[in-house]
């Protein structure tokens, strides 16, 4: 279970910023409570951080040319988390490197399905985005404004 704030600083400094935290049993949302898990034997782990959204300073440093389909400006999206999965037994450098790798692995495959619904591969996708054109537009107008900076 967790908590996300979103905070749009885009007008100002061109920043977008998503804070992501764990929810403990008692937690109150919207009126609702989180329940304890349903087994005593559940830990939940607990984790702190957030996604930094901006433009990206220096899309193409030194050595790096423009390609042919780059003709759009890059966000840079920076995170940070800190992780405290409960697991007693288990070394901390092997669960950083088993963390790690399933960030890489689940931000590449973000990164495929944004591509695929850019390309018109995922219909469903663009089907729901048609269907909440006035969030998307709004997503749009903020992404627009990061570019301004």
């Amino acid at each position: 279970m967790i908590d996300v704030f979103g905070f749009d600083d885009s007008d100002a400094n061109g920043d977008l910023v998503v804070k992501v935290n764990s929810c403990k049993t008692g937690d109150v949302f919207l009126g609702m409570s989180v329940p304890p898990p349903s087994d005593p034997d559940i830990l939940r782990s607990k984790f702190s951080g957030g996604f930094l959204f901006r433009k990206d300073p220096d899309p193409y440093p030194e050595g790096n040319e423009k390609g042919e389909n780059d003709e759009n400006e890059r966000v840079l999206v920076s995170f940070a988390f800190l992780i405290d999965p409960q697991f007693k037994y288990i070394p901390q450098w092997f669960l950083d490197f088993v963390i790690g790798t399933v960030v890489r692995s689940v931000s590449n495959q973000f990164f495929n399905v944004a591509r695929e619904v850019r390309d018109g591969k995922r219909e469903q996708h663009t089907n729901i985005m048609e269907e909440r054109s006035d969030i998307y537009e709004w997503i749009r107008m903020r992404v627009d404004k990061l570019f301004q900076f």
